[in-house]
């Protein structure tokens, strides 16, 4: 028979959930201080693709966002993009919430004046420019919807998981309280 110790528990309770590369728990979303909130809508020919497919798309972007915040050294050193994603509507309206944290360690963020708008023209880079996920009309219409700061960990938690999606169905809400809601 197996022994089971406390560190080998929590390591194999944190392979469980949520998340691809950083395999995380809501608690540790929670207290996670998230830097930016995007929306990243589809544009309606890449309505109604394969969860796995989405997944891709959402691959992508992580990867070509990265490449765009840090330098080739600091990927080599193990630098990511820590991120919370929620696909929803993927018949129709497709699109992406999720948060992503942005260290400030990072050698592109300390040469920039301001991280916020450096990241958030980075953001637009990869989504319209260099994916073509979303059209610029619709980036330049709804630029503060689609990136903002975020100042509350459980509102945005709250947020992304607002749908009845899958996700939502697997969470287990009993030990879990989020005191602001997102309208």
């Amino acid at each position: 028979m197996k022994n089971f110790n406390k560190e080998y528990i929590t390591a194999q309770t944190h392979n469980v959930m949520l998340h691809q590369e950083k395999n995380v728990l809501v608690g540790d979303i929670l207290q996670t201080d998230w830097d930016y909130f995007i929306c990243l809508p589809f544009q309606p020919h890449l309505w109604g693709k394969s969860k796995k497919e989405y997944e891709f798309f959402l691959r992508g972007f992580r990867h070509n966002l990265l490449t765009k915040l840090t330098t080739a050294s600091e990927r080599k050193n193990g630098a990511r993009l820590e991120t919370f994603s929620v696909l929803h509507k993927p018949e129709k309206n497709a699109h992406f919430h999720f948060a992503i944290k942005v260290p400030d360690s990072w050698k592109k963020i300390q040469k920039e004046h301001s991280k916020f708008y450096f990241v958030r023209k980075q953001v637009k880079k990869v989504m319209v420019n260099q994916m073509k996920l979303t059209t610029s009309i619709l980036w330049d219409k709804k630029e503060d919807e689609i990136f903002k700061p975020v100042n509350d960990a459980n509102g945005v938690f709250a947020y992304c998981v607002a749908d009845d999606g899958l996700l939502n169905d697997l969470i287990d809400k009993t030990n879990l309280e989020i005191i602001k809601e997102v309208a």
